[in-house]
């Protein structure tokens, strides 16, 4: 990747308003280190017991590990959290 890293992108808009907590659902963000240090990165959801989810899988003949994993595990167990990277792949 070129350029300036701080650069924001001209359609990028101001800044973001402050949003209300949502009940049964804990959210946090951080910097693992995956993409550029001293970044978030990597964040995390934690729903409450007896939360409900639904999934919308790729269908491609080849799907990644992480996504056959996924479709398994909404089957039989009900969601308790999403965990969501930078450099998300289309798999």
């Amino acid at each position: 990747m070129s350029g300036n890293l701080e650069q924001k992108s001209p359609l990028a808009p101001p800044g973001f308003p402050d949003l209300p907590a949502i009940m049964g659902l804990g959210m946090v963000a951080g910097d693992a280190g995956i993409k550029h240090a001293g970044r978030n990165d990597l964040a995390i959801w934690v729903l409450d017991s007896g939360t409900s989810a639904a999934g919308l899988f790729t269908r491609s003949v080849l799907p990644a590990a992480p996504i056959t994993v996924t479709k398994e595990h909404i089957q039989t167990a009900p969601p308790r959290a999403l965990v969501v990277k930078s450099l998300v792949f289309t798999t």
